[in-house]
């Protein structure tokens, strides 16, 4: 047999790959009040239109997929809450995460208390007294139990007492009294996305997700030293997603190269690819957005670009950022619904091969479509994506 007929043969045999979708469960998700997890949190103060705002954490997992390998924790931006931030919890777990949203003590933003003249390690004092509770700054006064590692902490051991079966505990570090950061993934928008590429430089996370920043300019003398600092988690690791609307977007790709996200290539427009056609971890959009909010469109719920059928349009490119944790890839994840392996997977491929489409050059040697693709992405469809 030729070698045409062969790679014929075989885009011809990728529907035996199927019996059917390899669908999972709904999510089951939960919204928990912070002070019924450790009497020593404190009330969060300071937030706008503190009546109508929800201050609890969330948490999301999908108890079909069996016990998860890695937790999402999610902070959110400044004066931001869990609240605002459902869908991104939420479509993590949808692909295999257990996933939270933490509460914490977000305001004044770390850029405002910036603000004034300031040595040029503030920014790290601050954050480290959100993060660890640890008394460095005047600008701040956070306990260890109000910090946010100790408002995580609180809250899995909450779920693993309450839930015993979903997994919660293996993400528990229970001898230190501390989350089990090597098994977590944080992803976090502009302030949060700040913690996030933080933690990066001391502790060796799972990954970390940067939505819209990070910041951390000091008057008079520019980008805080720490972000040159050398990262613990591997840079590898790390991805980043802001929309080139966003005022602050020049000075955060400039931070974002400072952290060493530029190694995997340059800055590229994710919209309208899949994420197997994505290689760099420095994602930009330039999509229209709600009420000309740039800023909050990477991943702020009512913020989101969506299509004509109302969908999220960025879960592509979140489906991409949070493989930057996976212990391995799912190159056969094609199409939507991201972390489910079915038909629409094989019609993209298949698709794909005929218009040479980058997303289907899955085998070496790569800018050529032969048999090694078809033979890839069979493997890769055949091991399936599993749990993150």
């Amino acid at each position: 047999m030729g070698h045409a007929s062969t790679m014929s043969c075989a885009l011809a045999c990728l529907t035996t790959l199927l019996s059917g979708p390899l669908a999972f469960g709904e999510p089951i998700c939960r919204t928990i009040d912070p002070l019924v997890t450790d009497p020593e949190i404190s009330e969060l103060v300071g937030f706008d239109l503190p009546a109508i705002r929800d201050f609890d954490h969330t948490a999301c997992i999908d108890p079909s997929r069996g016990l998860p390998s890695r937790l999402l924790v999610f902070l959110p931006g400044s004066g931001g809450l869990p609240s605002d931030y459902t869908e991104v919890v939420r479509f993590a777990a949808e692909i295999g995460f257990a996933s939270v949203g933490i509460a914490y003590q977000s305001t004044p933003s770390v850029q405002e208390l910036l603000s004034a003249p300031v040595e040029p390690q503030e920014s790290e004092r601050i954050r480290r007294e959100r993060l660890f509770g640890e008394p460095l700054s005047e600008r701040v006064e956070v306990t260890r139990a109000d910090s946010i590692e100790n408002r995580l902490f609180a809250l899995l051991v909450w779920l693993a007492a309450e839930h015993p079966s979903e997994g919660w505990e293996a993400f528990i570090d229970a001898g230190n009294e501390r989350p089990d950061w090597s098994r977590i993934v944080v992803a976090g928008h502009s302030q949060g996305a700040g913690h996030a590429a933080y933690l990066t430089r001391d502790i060796r996370l799972a990954g970390a997700v940067l939505f819209a920043g990070p910041g951390d300019n000091i008057p008079g003398f520019g980008p805080a030293p720490w972000l040159s600092r050398p990262p613990v988690t591997p840079n590898r690791r790390t991805a980043a997603f802001i929309h080139l609307d966003d005022p602050i977007t020049p000075g955060s790709l400039d931070r974002q190269r400072l952290l060493g996200l530029d190694a995997f290539g340059p800055v590229d427009l994710a919209d309208a690819r899949p994420p197997a056609a994505m290689t760099s971890h420095m994602l930009t959009s330039a999509r229209p957005v709600p009420l000309q909010d740039a800023h909050g469109a990477p991943v702020v719920d009512f913020r989101l670009p969506r299509d004509a059928g109302g969908e999220n349009v960025y879960e592509s490119v979140w489906y991409y950022l949070l493989q930057t944790a996976r212990p391995g890839s799912c190159a056969a994840d094609l199409a939507p619904p991201f972390g489910v392996l079915d038909l629409a997977d094989i019609n993209a491929f298949t698709n794909g091969f005929v218009d040479r489409s980058p997303a289907s050059d899955i085998g070496e040697p790569f800018g050529v479509f032969d048999l090694a693709d078809v033979l890839g992405f069979i493997a890769s469809f055949e091991a399936g994506c599993g749990n993150l």
